[in-house]
């Protein structure tokens, strides 16, 4: 699916990028939310243009829309019980919920997205616990990603991956991820 960019969608701490000099300026995501700025935009957030330096800038976020999938109401259903809480604990502290429910309820249920890299994360919870890694999400969505300030939050490191039988493994790659 490929989704159109509408400057609406950008926020407003995101910083855009209107050199069209730049060679990296036709595979930018800031350039291209330039590129699709209503003319009655009279000011955002903006990098200052410098050259970039052997094709590369400090600044630059690949254009292009993410699969990021919506909620994950189901996947415990296929779970035993006597994994359920160890997974759940392990889930809500990779998302950043130790200290609130709320955040994880919100993933759970849609309201916010899951990246690929969170899906994958989860994929390999499932795995290091003998289920299939194939986890089906409640929804899909391809949207742009604004990274640098982004509005998806970095995750802590969940640890080992310590079934209910007590058996430790390797944490199996479930490492920390930031987007």
């Amino acid at each position: 699916m490929n989704k159109q960019l509408n400057f609406e969608e950008v926020p407003h701490w995101w910083a855009i990028c209107v050199d069209n000099s730049c060679p990296l300026s036709g595979k930018c995501l800031r350039h291209h939310a330039a590129r699709v700025a209503p003319v009655t935009a009279t000011k955002h957030l903006c990098i200052i243009p410098h050259p970039a330096d052997n094709g590369r800038c400090p600044h630059f976020v690949e254009d292009g829309t993410l699969r990021l999938a919506r909620g994950f109401t189901g996947i415990f259903s296929r779970v035993s019980r006597e994994h359920h809480t160890a997974m759940k604990r392990q889930l809500m502290a990779y998302l950043g919920t130790a200290t609130s429910k709320g955040t994880y309820y919100r993933y759970a249920h849609g309201e916010r997205l899951l990246t690929p890299e969170q899906q994958a994360w989860i994929g390999r919870l499932m795995a290091c616990y003998g289920y299939s890694p194939d986890v089906t999400f409640d929804d899909y969505v391809d949207d742009f990603i604004f990274k640098a300030g982004t509005h998806y939050p970095a995750s802590p490191t969940a640890g080992l991956c310590v079934p209910a039988d007590g058996t430790e493994r390797p944490d199996a790659g479930l490492s920390e991820r930031k987007v």
